[in-house]
């Protein structure tokens, strides 16, 4: 199926280092890269990363929803999972907490103790603030509710960094690293090393091939899933086949994807509102 000429502007542009694509390209091929990106974020020093898989797929039981990793890396110690996210957040601790369940059920085998198990970092890094507090930084640990005091080591770390936020209390590195990812432009060594590999990556016909090739199936599935979403009225079918086009970077708004999808946007926005209000 022929791609629409409404849509043909997204695979003429560039991609940036924020789309979930070029992201994974970038940080899976440069090891340095990745390692110094986890470094800056999580504000210590890791003695090497291996990367796993670009997009590792985990499916640990027959009946469970998969996870695709957009970044997954490990060395002796730990294991990092790194994600870009620049649609909707509104279940992201839920997500990841489901990213860090299947990390462990990957990272233990049958027999092996608990023991064994390395430290796990999640890591969104979202265009848009997640919790809506203006922090550029937000860390979550498991805690003991009465007693702060009472150390709960189980190795599990949440990050989220949001590029929209500022903290003059962070490494200008890290500052500089937030500012690149909101306006596209390096500022400093790291940014301009990765902005160079973005600049090759979007040069390279073979990515640009795979890419159209993904948000083609980005689009279909998302089609098929509204089909069967009206079909059966289930609205919130509807709604999810309309946003993973946003969630996919295919379009940047609602109304976009209804273009695409060539669904009304009125009938849309009434879907939309039937299921706030059953909410209520």
């Amino acid at each position: 199926m022929p791609i629409e000429i409404n849509n043909r502007r997204k695979y003429e542009e560039n991609y940036p280092f924020t789309n979930d694509l070029m992201f994974c390209y970038v940080l899976s091929n440069n090891p340095d890269l990745a390692k110094e990106l986890i470094e800056l974020i999580l504000d210590l020093k890791i003695d090497h990363v291996e990367i796993a898989e670009s997009q590792k797929t985990l499916n640990y039981s027959i009946d469970s929803r998969s996870v695709r990793f957009d970044v997954y890396m490990k060395n002796d110690t730990d294991v990092f999972d790194v994600e870009m996210q620049t649609g909707d957040t509104y279940d992201l601790p839920k997500r990841m907490r489901y990213y860090q369940a299947a990390i462990t059920c990957d990272d233990l085998s049958r027999g092996d103790s608990y023991s064994r198990l390395r430290n796990s970092y999640v890591i969104f890094i979202c265009t848009k603030d997640p919790f809506g507090t203006g922090n550029a930084i937000y860390r979550f640990r498991m805690m003991e509710e009465d007693d702060m005091a009472i150390e709960y080591d189980d190795g599990a770390y949440d990050v989220v960094i949001n590029c929209a936020g500022h903290d003059p209390s962070m490494s200008q590195e890290l500052q500089n690293l937030l500012s690149y990812l909101r306006e596209g432009s390096p500022v400093d060594n790291f940014t301009h090393r990765i902005q160079n590999e973005v600049e090759q990556f979007n040069q390279d016909p073979s990515f640009r091939r795979t890419a159209m090739t993904l948000y083609e199936k980005i689009r279909d599935a998302s089609r098929e899933g509204l089909q069967k979403g009206l079909q059966k009225g289930d609205y919130n079918r509807i709604l999810q086949s309309v946003k993973s086009l946003i969630a996919n970077n295919y379009v940047e708004s609602e109304e976009e994807a209804c273009k695409a999808l060539n669904y009304d946007f009125n009938e849309y926005l009434a879907a939309k509102n039937f299921i706030t209000e059953s909410d209520i």
